[in-house]
């Protein structure tokens, strides 16, 4: 039995499949090699060479460890389990050592379980991988993240049901303008990123603008030009529930290509207040964030976004849904109203990573105040 950790979901490609068979999968943190100045987001695979030309599709395992008993960073510091009511550290009875929390036991019976199965060839009742989940993948994907069983139970319990791919249903915009075809470099635009989605409700709120030149020096040159009930989705860190709606009928408001991207209404049938509703649903957040991965930074893609399953309900439950949401968009634009009323343009300004911003220095040259 051979085990070594590889960084790349495309690793199959490199002939892996055609030589091992493939056993286990576990995805580490990414911080685990921290202490090492390693940075970077490794999997575990467990595999054995092939005996015989074998094409049969078998079981696999594959699970996250997501807690290693340590806080990854400075010090390291170790994170014990507690009871649940007192909150008190658990400790070994015999040792009195403190238990730390971690999912490495719970991976390591789960695959011991599932060799088990093998062995006794009960793997018929398998819910768990197959060799066929990674080679029907266009890209012969191993990450264990879309390999988990839930991640395969949520994908098949959606494949049982009317459902449709995202591009099938709604348009991904993908033209982009760029600012200086359009703007002067002192006109003012808003430019819509990941950070203006808020992620507990699903509402974009706009930054302050900025001028065309600001834009340009601090993140992009282009960007979606966007339009009212437009749905933002961030494409970094797609763990997160960050889909917004953004209501609102400004000109010049953007979305930032490499940040977020914009889907809007394609078909009658399939309504821009429902697409926003399924899309924040726990069933299609699991798919953007299994289907993402690769860097550290869990980036999602717009063919990724295109390719996620939405189901379908019935057309009434669809209209329903649609009333809701408006009224839930109607509220927000109150809100965001009286909010407006309240601060001024530089009250509400986003304030990032330095205390000093808003604060100038001023200087005298030939009897005038000079702003520096």
């Amino acid at each position: 039995l051979h085990s070594f950790i590889y960084g790349g979901a495309k690793c199959a490609g490199m002939g892996v499949l055609e030589k091992m068979h493939i056993i286990g999968l576990v995805e580490l943190p990414r911080r685990i090699f921290l202490k090492s100045d390693a940075d970077v987001r490794s999997n575990i695979l467990f595999a054995e060479c092939k005996k015989s030309d074998e094409r049969s599709d078998y079981p696999i395992h594959a699970e996250l460890v997501r807690k290693v008993g340590y806080k990854m960073g400075e010090g390291f510091t170790a994170l014990p389990i507690r009871d649940e009511q007192t909150g008190l550290e658990l400790r070994n009875p015999d040792t009195n050592e403190m238990i730390i929390d971690t999912d490495f036991n719970l991976v390591k019976d789960n695959f011991l379980a599932l060799i088990s199965m093998q062995k006794e060839n009960k793997t018929i009742s398998w819910e768990g991988a197959h060799l066929s989940d990674i080679t029907d993948h266009p890209q012969l994907d191993m990450k264990p993240r879309r390999l988990t069983r839930n991640a395969l139970v949520n994908l098949r319990t959606i494949i049982s049901k009317p459902c449709k791919r995202l591009y099938e249903i709604a348009d991904i915009v993908e033209n982009v303008t760029v600012f200086s075809e359009e703007f002067e470099s002192f006109d003012p635009l808003f430019l819509v990123e990941g950070q203006d989605i808020r992620a507990a409700e699903g509402s974009v709120v706009l930054k302050t603008s900025e001028k065309r030149w600001q834009a340009e020096v601090r993140k992009t040159s282009k960007g979606y030009h966007m339009h009212n009930k437009d749905i933002v989705v961030g494409l970094v860190r797609p763990e997160r529930r960050n889909i917004g709606l953004y209501i609102g009928n400004k000109d010049n408001v953007f979305g930032c290509p490499d940040a977020v991207a914009i889907i809007r209404q394609k078909y009658e049938e399939y309504p821009v207040e429902w697409i926003f509703q399924v899309l924040r649903t726990e069933q299609v957040r699991i798919q953007l964030w299994t289907e993402s991965g690769g860097t550290s930074y869990d980036k999602l893609t717009l063919n990724q976004l295109k390719n996620i399953l939405i189901p379908i309900p019935p057309e009434n439950e669809i209209k329903a849904m649609v009333r809701k949401v408006r009224v839930w968009a109607d509220a927000q634009k109150q809100v965001q109203q009286s909010f407006d009323d309240i601060w001024e343009d530089e009250d509400r300004r986003v304030i990032l990573n330095s205390p000093n911003i808003g604060l100038e220095g001023r200087s005298i040259l030939a009897g005038q105040e000079t702003t520096l």
